[in-house]
């Protein structure tokens, strides 16, 4: 039989406030499926409760049912339910073979067993005694599963004092199965304050594979993902030019949007090292400051620093604030601490404040930027120059019927020691009239390359004002052509899009200007319609020629996915080039290198990608990169790529891949090899044993400091208890950014 009473099983069950088991109900499908997806090395356990012989009636939020094979009042106020006793409010359910509730104090009271579950989570405990007015409870010899975590734990006696506080004693917790406890965590006390937010357990000891590594007297945590001040696991790796390196991070939570992490990190061949990142969060702008310092030095014989800053901010809804900011103490300083060949072959450093409005009177951004040479061998003329300031307006673009208008101005002020310095106006109006159908679209454009010079020379006698104006004439025309076509079973559409561009600019003589951020950049497949071949605004190159492209596509007719594209195209020169960097000669080839791309995906886990520039004078490959890749999920994946250059001569092999050996062990690795030198330039290997309920991994890393072909070398360790912490460097971090693909 089933009887109606108006309380709560949210008061029956402490622990589901304990451990946020007021989950929401997921049916055993969709349960399984998200279980084997976040645990595929884990099995699920089977839910605690079996579904009631008697269906219990219809859910009701508010409304609790008890149910039994026999219901025994004594006085109206006393009643002993007997038999497949359920206790239900909406998915959560309380189970017994027998228990007793008092209408007159309004209290549970179970002696023999019972079962609780509410979704992913359940409680299994020998007795439990409720006041739910009171909102106090104790349950004995409780066991409880978080089916979502994976976790499980038990607790001699749970005590629930009110709505707020409960207290754990003789209590433990794991995310292993049951047969295979590797690891957990007991405490003598557990404490958690659902008002204030904490939790907190004393003499707290953590045991692997049953012995006892990690005791703290006192520890408390947060009970939900707000911050909390406390130290962070520590972090633990070898290098050949740092020793032994343990950092172990403190973390402050400040203010509400305002964090700290410090870190003392000893390096046993250096010293100590104090590492500093400060974060804040506002609504309207955020930022980090990050400081690395090392007093003294061993093998340096000094003082070592390291500081960056970044903001981003914004000032109502136009104006926005970006503010980066790095410093460096010497320039051995990213080959000595560097992880990576990027990092040791670091130069400048860029420090840069940006003031930029978009809204309806176009864009605006006034820039300050410097940089730091960090090898002060870089001799002062091959030095970037300084921007103090830049100033740059774009209006808003104007669109009639048939035009369309813009113009895009820039004012900067260029400084470097002892060299040419000095103010350059730039403004590029331009009138376009494009013109689209579905097959066809056709651009032609004007525009006009005014610049204005205010220098101060080195030498007093030199000219201080220059200016100059070109007018560019360019026409952009396209066609799209489309066809049936098939690849087995697939319905493909194949397009053709053949593309013509003419561009022209008269000659006009700028031998005397200076250069201030201009250079020639290398020819790509986007390089063939662009209105000036040199970057920047020092030099606009002459020009009367034709780039003529053709690019082809197949993709998916149902779903447009695209399988497979190409590219390729050439400049026809019709006159030679005049406008040169200092130093070089006149340009007469008659054509550009030929340029082609393509990008293939081959089935669901293959892809390729192919850049080629091939010589027009000699007749061969000038530069050119390969690249495939395979990933078939997270531990499954492949990377090989080459490239070369004629000019300066490049050859190099690239790979990577992440693979397993069996279900638990897999490996990774890394490499640059060049070709042309004949030598390794870094390498990384790593072994990683992956287990339900922890994990382990190592990782050895190498890579070139100097010229004369130096290697550092350093190994780190990452060893994680699945739900609980993670000791030594993020390992995965690294593989994030060395390893093409890989997300875990």
């Amino acid at each position: 039989m089933t009887v109606k009473h108006g309380v709560t099983i949210a008061a029956l069950c402490p622990v589901a406030l304990l451990l946020y088991a007021l989950h929401t109900p997921v049916s055993a499908n969709t349960f399984a499926k998200e279980h084997a997806k976040r645990y595929p090395l884990c099995q699920p356990w089977a839910p605690l409760i079996a579904a009631p012989k008697e269906p219990l009636l219809a859910a009701d939020d508010a409304l609790t049912q008890l149910q039994a094979n026999e219901v025994i009042a004594r006085s109206g106020e006393r009643m002993i339910l007997r038999g497949d006793v359920r206790i239900a409010r909406a998915a959560q359910q309380l189970a017994a073979d027998i228990a007793t509730y008092d209408e007159r104090t309004r209290s549970v009271e179970v002696n023999n067993g019972m079962r609780f579950q509410d979704g992913d989570f359940a409680l299994r405990g020998t007795t439990a005694h409720m006041e739910l007015d009171a909102d106090r409870g104790r349950f004995s010899d409780a066991e409880f599963w978080l089916y979502k975590q994976h976790a499980r734990g038990r607790a001699g006696l749970i005590i629930k004092e009110n709505a707020s506080i409960t207290r754990l004693e003789r209590a433990s917790y794991t995310t292993c199965n049951p047969d295979e406890e590797d690891w957990y965590l007991s405490a003598t006390n557990i404490t958690l304050d659902r008002q204030a937010d904490i939790g907190s357990a004393r003499h707290v000891v953590v045991r692997f594979k049953g012995i006892p590594f990690l005791y703290t007297p006192y520890i408390s945590f947060p009970l939900s993902d707000k911050r909390k001040s406390g130290f962070l696991p520590p972090s633990i790796g070898v290098s050949g030019r740092s020793g032994t390196t343990i950092a172990l991070p403190y973390y402050w939570n400040i203010a509400p949007r305002v964090d700290a992490t410090l870190t003392p990190n000893n390096m046993t061949a250096r010293g100590t090292q104090l590492l500093a990142e400060l974060r804040y969060l506002n609504p309207a702008s955020r930022g980090q400051l990050d400081a690395e310092y090392l007093a003294s030095d061993k093998k340096f014989g000094g003082k070592r620093e390291l500081y960056t800053f970044r903001h981003n901010g914004n000032f109502g809804p136009q104006w926005t604030l970006d503010i980066a900011l790095k410093s460096v103490s010497d320039k051995a300083y990213f080959t000595d601490m560097g992880n990576s060949l990027v990092t040791s072959n670091i130069s400048h450093l860029e420090r840069r404040l940006d003031l930029t409005y978009l809204g309806d009177y176009g864009r605006f951004r006034s820039r300050l930027q410097t940089y730091q040479t960090v090898d002060d061998a870089i001799a002062p003329g091959s030095r970037p120059y300084q921007r103090l300031p830049q100033l740059q307006y774009s209006t808003p673009s104007w669109e009639g019927d048939y035009l369309r208008l813009d113009m895009d101005s820039e004012l900067v002020n260029f400084e470097r020691e002892e060299s040419l310095s000095g103010w350059r106006l730039a403004m590029e109006p331009n009138i376009s009239a494009p013109f689209e159908s579905l097959a066809t679209t056709i651009t032609p454009k004007l525009t006009l390359h005014h610049t204005q010079y205010e220098l101060d020379p080195i030498d007093p006698s030199q000219s201080s004002s220059f200016n100059r104006t070109v007018p560019i004439f360019s026409l952009d025309s396209g066609l799209f052509l489309e066809r049936d076509s098939q690849w087995g079973d697939s319905e493909l559409l194949q397009t053709l899009e053949p593309r013509l561009f003419y561009l022209y600019a008269p000659f006009e003589d700028q031998s005397q200007l200076p250069l201030f951020d201009t250079s020639l950049p290398l020819l790509s497949f986007p390089r063939l319609f662009a209105e000036n071949r040199f970057s920047g605004l020092d030099r606009v190159g002459d020009a009367n020629q034709i780039s003529a492209a053709l690019t082809t596509r197949f993709l998916d007719k149902s779903s447009g996915k695209e399988y497979f594209s190409a590219s390729i195209g050439q400049i026809f020169y019709l006159r030679d080039r005049q406008v040169m960097l200092s130093g070089s000669t006149l340009d007469e080839r008659h054509k550009s290198d030929i340029v082609a791309e393509a990008v293939a995906r081959l089935g669901s886990h293959w892809s390729a990608k192919l850049n080629l520039q091939w010589g027009e004078l000699n007749n061969e490959a000038e530069k050119g990169a390969f690249q495939i890749n395979y990933r078939r999920d997270n531990r499954r994946l492949f990377n090989l790529g080459y490239r070369f250059t004629r000019t300066p001569a490049l050859e190099q092999l690239n790979g990577s891949f992440a693979w397993p050996l069996t279900t638990q062990w897999s490996v990774v690795a890394q490499a640059n090899y060049s070709l042309e030198e004949q030598r390794t330039l870094d390498t990384l290997h790593g072994l990683e044993y992956n287990s339900c309920c922890w994990a382990l991994r190592i990782l050895s890393e190498e890579h070139i400091i100097n010229n004369e072909g130096d290697m550092t070398r350093s190994l780190s360790f990452e060893f994680e208890l699945k739900g609980m912490a993670t000791i030594g460097r993020s390992i995965r971090d690294t593989l994030k950014q060395r390893i093409l693909g890989y997300t875990q």
